[in-house]
């Protein structure tokens, strides 16, 4: 939006928010990182060497939706969704499921923790007989 202030306007402003953002982290060191965007990089697992994934997600305060795309051998990809719920720097995966009819790991549903570092989200998600390690940069 282009709205035009007054140079004293403006500077008037830049004080009282800067001042109330100084003021509103004191105390207080839960703030919430962003998992929303495009994230890109490699999956590994129990009998998956490392192949190329990906994955969108949502988020709308601490709730944290999406959908994923990874290949599980060279011409066989795997998609599915990720529901969860963030609490920091961390997402608590409480849903990353593989549907029924793929042609690798149909019909699983695996949790666990993701954490974001900057643009670098890693972590590792198990369910029944199953474990897969994600390390993903934001791309977008």
């Amino acid at each position: 939006m282009n709205t035009k202030f007054r140079l004293s306007i403006g500077v008037a402003l830049c004080v009282i928010v800067g001042a109330l953002l100084s003021f509103s982290g004191c105390g207080s060191s839960n703030e919430t990182a962003s998992f929303s965007g495009t994230w890109t990089g490699t999956l590994s697992g129990q009998s998956i060497t490392s192949q190329t994934f990906g994955m969108t997600l949502y988020q709308s305060g601490s709730s944290v939706t999406g959908e994923f795309l990874g290949y599980a051998t060279t011409n066989t990809s795997i998609g599915g969704t990720v529901v969860g719920t963030v609490n920091g720097s961390t997402i608590s995966v409480t849903s990353f499921t593989i549907p029924p009819g793929q042609p690798v790991g149909a019909n699983a549903i695996l949790s666990g923790n993701l954490t974001v570092n900057g643009t670098v989200v890693s972590g590792t998600l198990t369910g029944t007989n199953s474990s897969i390690t994600l390390n993903l940069t934001q791309t977008k």
